[in-house]
């Protein structure tokens, strides 16, 4: 026993001796593990260390032990001396302890594999959140060109159902000249391993309509560097050539799992396994038996047999304390990872080496399939061809690719890791919250206030102007969500931008185009009706006179029958002219049709009626009185004011103005005068 002990006192993990909970023994890496001295401890009950949601495991775990019962290893949590938890890994057995039955524990450390573990959860909820909001397609073929993953927005494109899309060849869906220009692009992103984009390029849907696509392609490697397929996006640029955005939605993808690993003792001397427990033992797929008195130095690998003699010499000396990974040979002749610390002790009254390892391949996988996962969420990041962002829940810079960089002029490396709404500054020109803030945190009064931005659940779309980009001549559209972990809880979100501007352009020149004459460049008849009852709301509310006149040009059938009907255009001009000259800018002036013209005008008063008529007399006078006119220009007009006490409807309105317009041509005709007002 006093052996045994001794051993127990150099270990470098956890051992706790209890009897029915009341604790008999602990070495000191447990009492640096919970944070207690041992005259704490001692004689005190094991189950204080556990917290309440753990106290039922435990107890039957004990109650089987000292009945001699088999029970596997358990995780559970302690409560440390300072009130924190430390995750770990419980193992026993019955023995003989100070002439009585006891429980012998070995307590292992596995707080950094669930930090690990709960890091790669985290990684893999980042990644399916951005791929549920990417519009693109998505795919992965094998190197024979068959689809072996795609998201939902595929199928779409493609026109397929989705249980025919996995397996399909990129040749059942090209035509035969699209089929050469894509295995040429396969071909050479294979050979050189760049990535390669076809910016137009056709594909046949099931129902055989053509649809014009970008698509991006770019290799696939195992870990090892070996080529093993192709991965890309497709985005559908067919109705983005009739000027309409379409948006996809798209699922999660790819999952991974951590396996656990245990510790392992031993002591080593002159070169050879004195003592080693079964853990240890079995990290190299051997019993126990089989490895005392064996050379220790068998099972490092032999690459990394330096690696471990200069590590545990420094170990030794008391050069480094960290923990060492090297690699051990199995008796199968697999490769595993081991995590070493040693120290020197005095065994069976001679020097010797005791060691504590754990085996931890499975983190190492676990580490690699975490950078793998994170590289595909970079690299699918990278390869959007929107512009696209991601901030943490503190409002930092997480993501920022290429597209964004060509957006805005701000490099990744100039703005990764900001916060202070850093983001917005080549967008606005100042500090201040946008689509992604909004998506991270809502704020229905803030979002109240602009009519282009609408909500759907965690999913947050806009359209804004630019005050900062290019001179202020921009406009984007967003589409931003929040990024979720396992458990739900927001820990990020991301946004992705379209630059609209040509399309905004374009709206608002077939806007003027459908209220505008082409000819004279006044409002047509349906700008002025449009204007006009908008005008009628604001004189009833404000309480304001109005001023409604109709005018027809005289004489324009003479002018087309004598002169041409170039001429009786540029009379429409003229007169249109006048009427610019006349009337103030914030009056509504249109060309109704034909030779009619109407006037509205907001404020004006009876009393300027005969201001009004010298006016528009005036200014065809001095029309008329140019040279080398072989026309007279000459309208009459229909005037009329309505009081703001009871304002008639704009219909109403245009029939009394009209009569008295036709009143005054009546008039004209009877005096044979068509060149007077």
């Amino acid at each position: 026993e006093k052996k045994y002990r001794l051993l127990l006192e150099g270990l470098q993990d956890s051992i706790i001796v209890h009897r029915n909970t009341r604790i008999l023994y602990l070495n000191p890496a447990c009492e640096r593990a919970l944070g207690y001295s041992r005259d704490a401890l001692l004689g005190q009950s094991i189950m204080q260390l556990v917290p309440p949601e753990f106290q039922e495991m435990v107890t039957i775990a004990v109650r089987k032990r000292m009945a001699a019962e088999t029970f596997e290893p358990y995780e559970l949590d302690l409560i440390r001396g300072d009130g924190t938890r430390i995750s770990v890994l419980m193992s026993g057995s019955l023995t003989e302890f100070e002439g009585a039955p006891a429980s012998v524990n070995l307590i292992t450390d596995i707080t950094a594999r669930k930090r690990i573990e709960k890091t790669l959860r985290e990684s893999e909820e980042k990644f399916r959140s951005i791929l549920e909001i990417i519009d693109e397609g998505y795919y992965e073929l094998d190197l024979a060109g068959n689809i072996t993953f795609f998201n939902k927005s595929l199928p779409i494109i493609l026109g397929y159902p989705e249980e025919e899309m996995k397996g399909l060849n990129y040749c059942q869906y090209m035509d035969e000249k699209n089929i050469k220009k894509a295995f040429k692009i396969y071909n050479d992103v294979y050979h050189t391993g760049k990535l390669a984009r076809l910016r137009r390029g056709e594909i046949r849907r099931k129902d055989g309509n053509k649809i014009f696509v970008e698509l991006s392609i770019s290799l696939m490697r195992d870990s090892s560097g070996k080529p093993i397929g192709f991965r890309g996006t497709v985005h559908d640029i067919t109705e983005r050539r009739r000027s309409e955005e379409d948006l996809y939605a798209v699922k999660e993808l790819y999952q991974t799992l951590a396996e656990r690993s245990f510790a392992g003792i031993y002591v080593v001397q002159d070169g050879k396994f004195r003592f080693i427990n079964s853990n240890a033992a079995s990290y190299a797929g051997y019993k126990r038996e089989e490895l005392v008195d064996q050379e220790a130095g068998q099972l490092v690998h032999p690459e990394d047999s330096e690696k471990v003699r200069k590590n545990s010499g420094a170990m030794l000396r008391g050069e480094i304390t960290a923990p060492y990974e090297f690699r051990i040979i199995t008796k199968q002749g697999e490769t595993r990872w081991i995590i070493e610390t040693i120290t020197s002790i005095s065994y069976e009254g001679t020097r010797a080496i005791l060691g504590n390892s754990m085996e931890i391949t499975d983190r190492k996988r676990t580490e690699e399939a975490l950078r793998e996962s994170q590289k595909r969420m970079s690299d699918i990041i990278e390869f959007l061809p929107d512009a696209a962002l991601i901030i943490d829940v503190d409002g930092r810079v997480m993501a920022w690719n290429r597209a964004i960089e060509k957006m805005t002029g701000v490099k990744a490396e100039q703005i990764l890791g900001k916060g202070n709404y850093e983001y917005s500054l080549p967008f606005y020109g100042t500090r201040r919250p946008i689509l992604i803030d909004l998506a991270l945190k809502p704020e229905p009064e803030f979002e109240r206030k602009y009519a282009g931005i609408t909500r759907d659940g965690d999913y947050v779309y806009g359209e804004a102007h630019m005050p900062a980009l290019r001179g202020g001549a921009v406009f984007l559209w967003g589409s931003a969500a929040a990024l979720r972990d396992s458990e739900g809880r927001v820990i990020g979100a991301i946004e992705t931008i379209r630059d609209i501007t040509d399309r905004k352009q374009m709206e608002e020149e077939i806007k003027a185009l459908s209220i505008t004459d082409p000819l004279t460049g006044l409002y047509n008849r349906r700008g002025f009706l449009t204007l006009a009852e908008q005008q009628l709301k604001i004189a009833e509310r404000t309480k304001n006179e109005l001023m409604l006149l109709f005018a027809d040009l005289d004489g324009m059938k003479w002018i087309n029958d004598h002169l041409g009907h170039q001429r009786g255009d540029e009379a429409l001009v003229e007169a249109a002219d006048v009427f610019k000259e006349v009337f103030r800018q914030s009056d509504i002036v249109a060309r109704m049709g034909g030779d009619e013209f109407a006037v509205l005008a907001l404020g004006s008063s009876v009393e300027n009626s005969d201001i009004l008529k010298d006016r528009l007399q005036q200014q065809i006078s001095i029309h008329n009185h140019r040279e080398n006119r072989d026309y007279a220009l000459s309208v009459s007009i229909g005037m009329l004011y309505s009081d703001p006490k009871s304002l008639s409807s704009l219909d109403d309105l245009m029939s009394r103005a009209d009569a008295l317009m036709y009143e005054q041509k009546r008039n004209k005709r009877a005096k044979n005068s068509v060149h007077d007002l």
